[in-house]
Formats: structure tokens, C-alpha cells, sequence
């Protein structure tokens, strides 16, 4: 590995190569930086894993990690694959709900992922913390998941296939859904396809929950027919609720179907 140059930069260590052959000698080097203002200039051998750079600290001639600022670098890294993975789990979850199945595996996979932040904050050495991965997973066949509607949720869902226009710039209801829950949470999914007669002006298309909660709300425009869709995690209280799918124009005119909402209780 080439020898590096090393300088604490506005908090952040900064690494430059230093040619095979140089013209100045590694004193020269190292002042030439600090002349120019950096501090903690030193000449490395060998770097702590470049994945970690943002854990560097310079002390006493060396570079070394930071044990907290190691455990936020591994976050960074973990937090797009866990993101990714609960997004698919989510999908597959409500798979095995509308087919009268419920896959422990599946759950257990969203606790772990739910559960590596945690597991990351817990470790006290930087080995450990590189060592938390995420580990393996197979995917279980839904059609080979026993049935087990005892632990099944409730849901609640109402669609309207049918296409629908309207010209009006203030937001029209093309959907509602009205139900009762008990108190706790709930995810609720929405999806619809939406068309401008157009193609300068947009469809502006909102989800609001009891009138008063906007958990979605755009304006594009789409080449044909479009399809939208979203997700939100909500804490309902026991009783009566609505949720609207609304769509809106901007002086011309424009079409939406396959309009879908669906609630169900969250269930780890």
C-alpha cells in the first residue's frame, strides 16, 4: 500500500497520496500542508478501512477510530440493505395476510432488521462492530405456509375500479374508506392510476386521513395512464375513522381508476 498523507480537515480526516517518487522529503510534506492551515498533518503507512472514514480521528501520530462515530459510519452502511429489505418483507407481509397466512419467519426477519440498529449501538470495540452484518435470509412459499387465521388481523379495504374525470382545480373524492379499529397501529397502503388530457398540465392526486391528515399529497404528469401508490404507518385510536383519495386539475382535464385503499393492523 502507498504511504499516505494524513491532515484533520474542519473535523474530518483527510488522506492524499504521496508519489513513489518525491521531491520532498516527508518533513518538507508535512509542512507544506500545515502552512496551509490543516492541522494534525502526519505520513501513514497503512489506513483503517476506508468504509469507516467518517470514525477517523488523528492522536498521537496515528489514525484511529472513534468507537461512537464507527457505530454511525455502520448505520450508514446497514440503514439503505435494511431499508430495502423491510420494504420488501412489508410487501410479502401483506401477501401472506391475503392469502389467510401468517409466516412467523416473516416476522421474525422484520424484528432482526428492526433490531440491528440496537445491536450495533451495543457493541463496545470496533471489531465487533464490523462483525454486525446482515445475515442471511430464504424467502418462505407463500402457497407452502400453513393456514393460521387465528392471529390474522382485521383489514379494511374498498376499491373503485372505474374511471372517473373531472376539470375542477379544488380536490374531488374519488375514494373513501370508513372504518372502526381498535386502538394501535396500522399500516395503510394506498394505489390508483391517474391520465391528463394535458401533457402540460399535471393530476394532482392527495390521501387525507379523518379530513385533517395529509400523508400524501403530488402533482405530475404523466405519459398515459400512471400509476401511483404509498404506504404510511399511523396510530389510530378506538373508534370511527375515513380515509380519502382525492384527485385534483390545473385547468385541464383529468382521469383516475383502479382506485385502492387498504388498512390493517400491525401485528410483530
Amino acid at each position: 500500500m502507498s504511504r499516505k498523507l494524513a491532515f484533520t480537515n474542519e473535523d474530518q480526516v483527510v488522506i492524499k497520496d504521496i508519489p513513489g517518487i518525491q521531491d520532498l522529503t516527508d518533513a518538507e510534506y508535512i509542512s507544506m500542508y500545515q502552512n496551509l492551515g490543516f492541522n494534525d498533518v502526519i505520513i501513514v503507512d497503512n489506513i483503517p478501512p476506508i468504509e469507516y472514514q467518517c470514525a477517523w480521528e488523528i492522536t498521537n501520530g496515528n489514525i484511529t477510530i472513534n468507537i461512537d462515530k464507527a457505530k454511525g459510519c455502520k448505520l450508514e452502511i446497514l440503514q439503505k440493505e435494511i431499508d430495502l429489505q423491510l420494504s420488501k418483507l412489508n410487501v410479502k407481509y401483506l401477501k401472506t395476510i391475503a392469502n389467510d397466512k401468517i409466516s412467523t419467519s416473516v416476522k421474525d426477519r422484520i424484528k432482526y432488521l428492526s433490531d440491528l440498529p440496537d445491536i450495533v449501538n451495543s457493541k463496545t470495540t470496533f471489531e465487533d462492530i464490523q462483525n454486525v452484518v446482515i445475515g442471511d435470509w430464504v424467502e418462505p412459499d407463500i402457497s407452502e405456509l400453513p393456514m393460521d387465521t387465528s392471529t390474522i388481523p382485521k383489514m379494511f379495504t374498498t376499491t373503485n375500479e372505474s374511471e372517473t374525470s373531472t376539470t375542477s382545480s379544488q380536490y374531488v373524492q374519488k375514494l373513501r374508506l370508513n372504518f372502526t379499529p381498535e386502538t394501535d397501529n396500522y399500516f395503510v397502503w394506498f394505489y390508483g392510476e391517474v391520465y391528463t388530457s394535458n401533457r402540460s398540465k399535471p393530476v394532482k392526486t392527495r390521501i387525507q386521513i379523518n379530513d385533517t391528515e395529509t400523508i400524501h399529497e403530488s402533482s405530475r404528469i404523466p405519459m398515459g395512464w400512471k400509476s401511483f401508490s404509498g404506504e404510511y404507518i399511523k396510530h389510530f385510536t378506538a373508534g370511527s375513522h375515513f380515509i380519502d383519495l382525492d384527485v385534483a386539475a390545473e385547468g385541464n382535464s383529468v382521469s383516475i381508476r383502479r382506485a385502492r385503499l387498504f388498512v390493517t393492523k400491525i401485528v410483530l
